[in-house]
């Protein structure tokens, strides 16, 4: 299976935060992580653990709802990514 890279538009908490930036290559940590997991083991455990801790981390800025409801996103992101990635697309 192979997998393109693909490049963000835009930066935000759930999608692409500044705390996962792109390489000097342009490559996002997870795209090199999923490209050479395809089994998809890391993404499993990503899910894992947004999914765990909703409504029970509040993030900087945000009520309690809204924390929970960032965390059910970025499980939700992973799963979305999951999918492309077994149907050969770019996975972000």
């Amino acid at each position: 299976m192979t997998i393109e890279f693909g490049r963000p538009a835009k930066s935000d908490l759930i999608e692409h935060p500044d705390h996962y930036a792109h390489d000097e290559n342009g490559i996002e940590p997870i795209e090199f992580i999923m490209a050479n997991d395809p089994k998809g083991y890391y993404v499993r455990g990503a899910v894992t653990k947004y999914a765990s801790r909703a409504g029970f981390k509040t993030y900087e800025d945000m009520d309690v709802t809204q924390s929970e409801i960032t965390d059910w996103r970025k499980a939700m992101r992973y799963c979305e990514m999951r999918i492309r990635q077994l149907e050969g697309k770019p996975v972000v």
